[in-house]
């Protein structure tokens, strides 16, 4: 089949005067990919940006985004090739995926550390301190507590 449709092309531009298949040089395929995915970095940011409302179903509109980025990535290189040009899709569409993944990681993280540590002090709140109570109760059974006050501690 591969065959078939090689020898296909070549009497096409031999006969027909059809154009063979380009391809691009191996940089601009590089920089195929690395645009998409810094639109996926683009595309979570902009997710991240919205109101609070929209934060809770921002996994959802990061995949939506996605969906909607990989759809153009397959449409563009799908009119380039009927253009006569061959540009890898795949690489652009991982690029994207895990560019995305990995910004809503870095905010998951972000979260979870504005969560549990206290911004001026940079010390563990209390938050943190009752989970990590409960963890040791259940893993240990008895545990040994420690209270410190300070006196007129501003």
């Amino acid at each position: 089949f591969v065959h078939a449709n090689a020898v296909s092309q070549m009497l096409g531009a031999a006969i027909d005067g059809r154009q063979l298949i380009q391809v691009l040089p191996e940089a601009i395929e590089k920089l195929w990919a690395v645009v998409w995915s810094l639109g996926g970095i683009l595309l979570s940011r902009r997710v991240l940006q919205g109101s609070w409302t929209e934060k809770s179903f921002f996994y959802g509109q990061a995949a939506i985004g996605v969906g909607g980025l990989s759809i153009g990535a397959v449409f563009t290189s799908y009119g380039l090739f009927l253009l006569g040009w061959w540009v890898p899709v795949f690489p652009a569409i991982l690029g994207l995926a895990i560019s995305t993944s990995v910004c809503l990681l870095f905010h998951e993280q972000d979260l979870h550390r504005l969560a549990y540590i206290d911004e001026l002090t940079q010390v563990a709140n209390r938050r943190y301190f009752e989970q990590q109570l409960i963890k040791a109760v259940q893993q240990r059974g008895e545990v040994s507590l420690l209270l410190c006050d300070v006196d007129f501690f501003k």
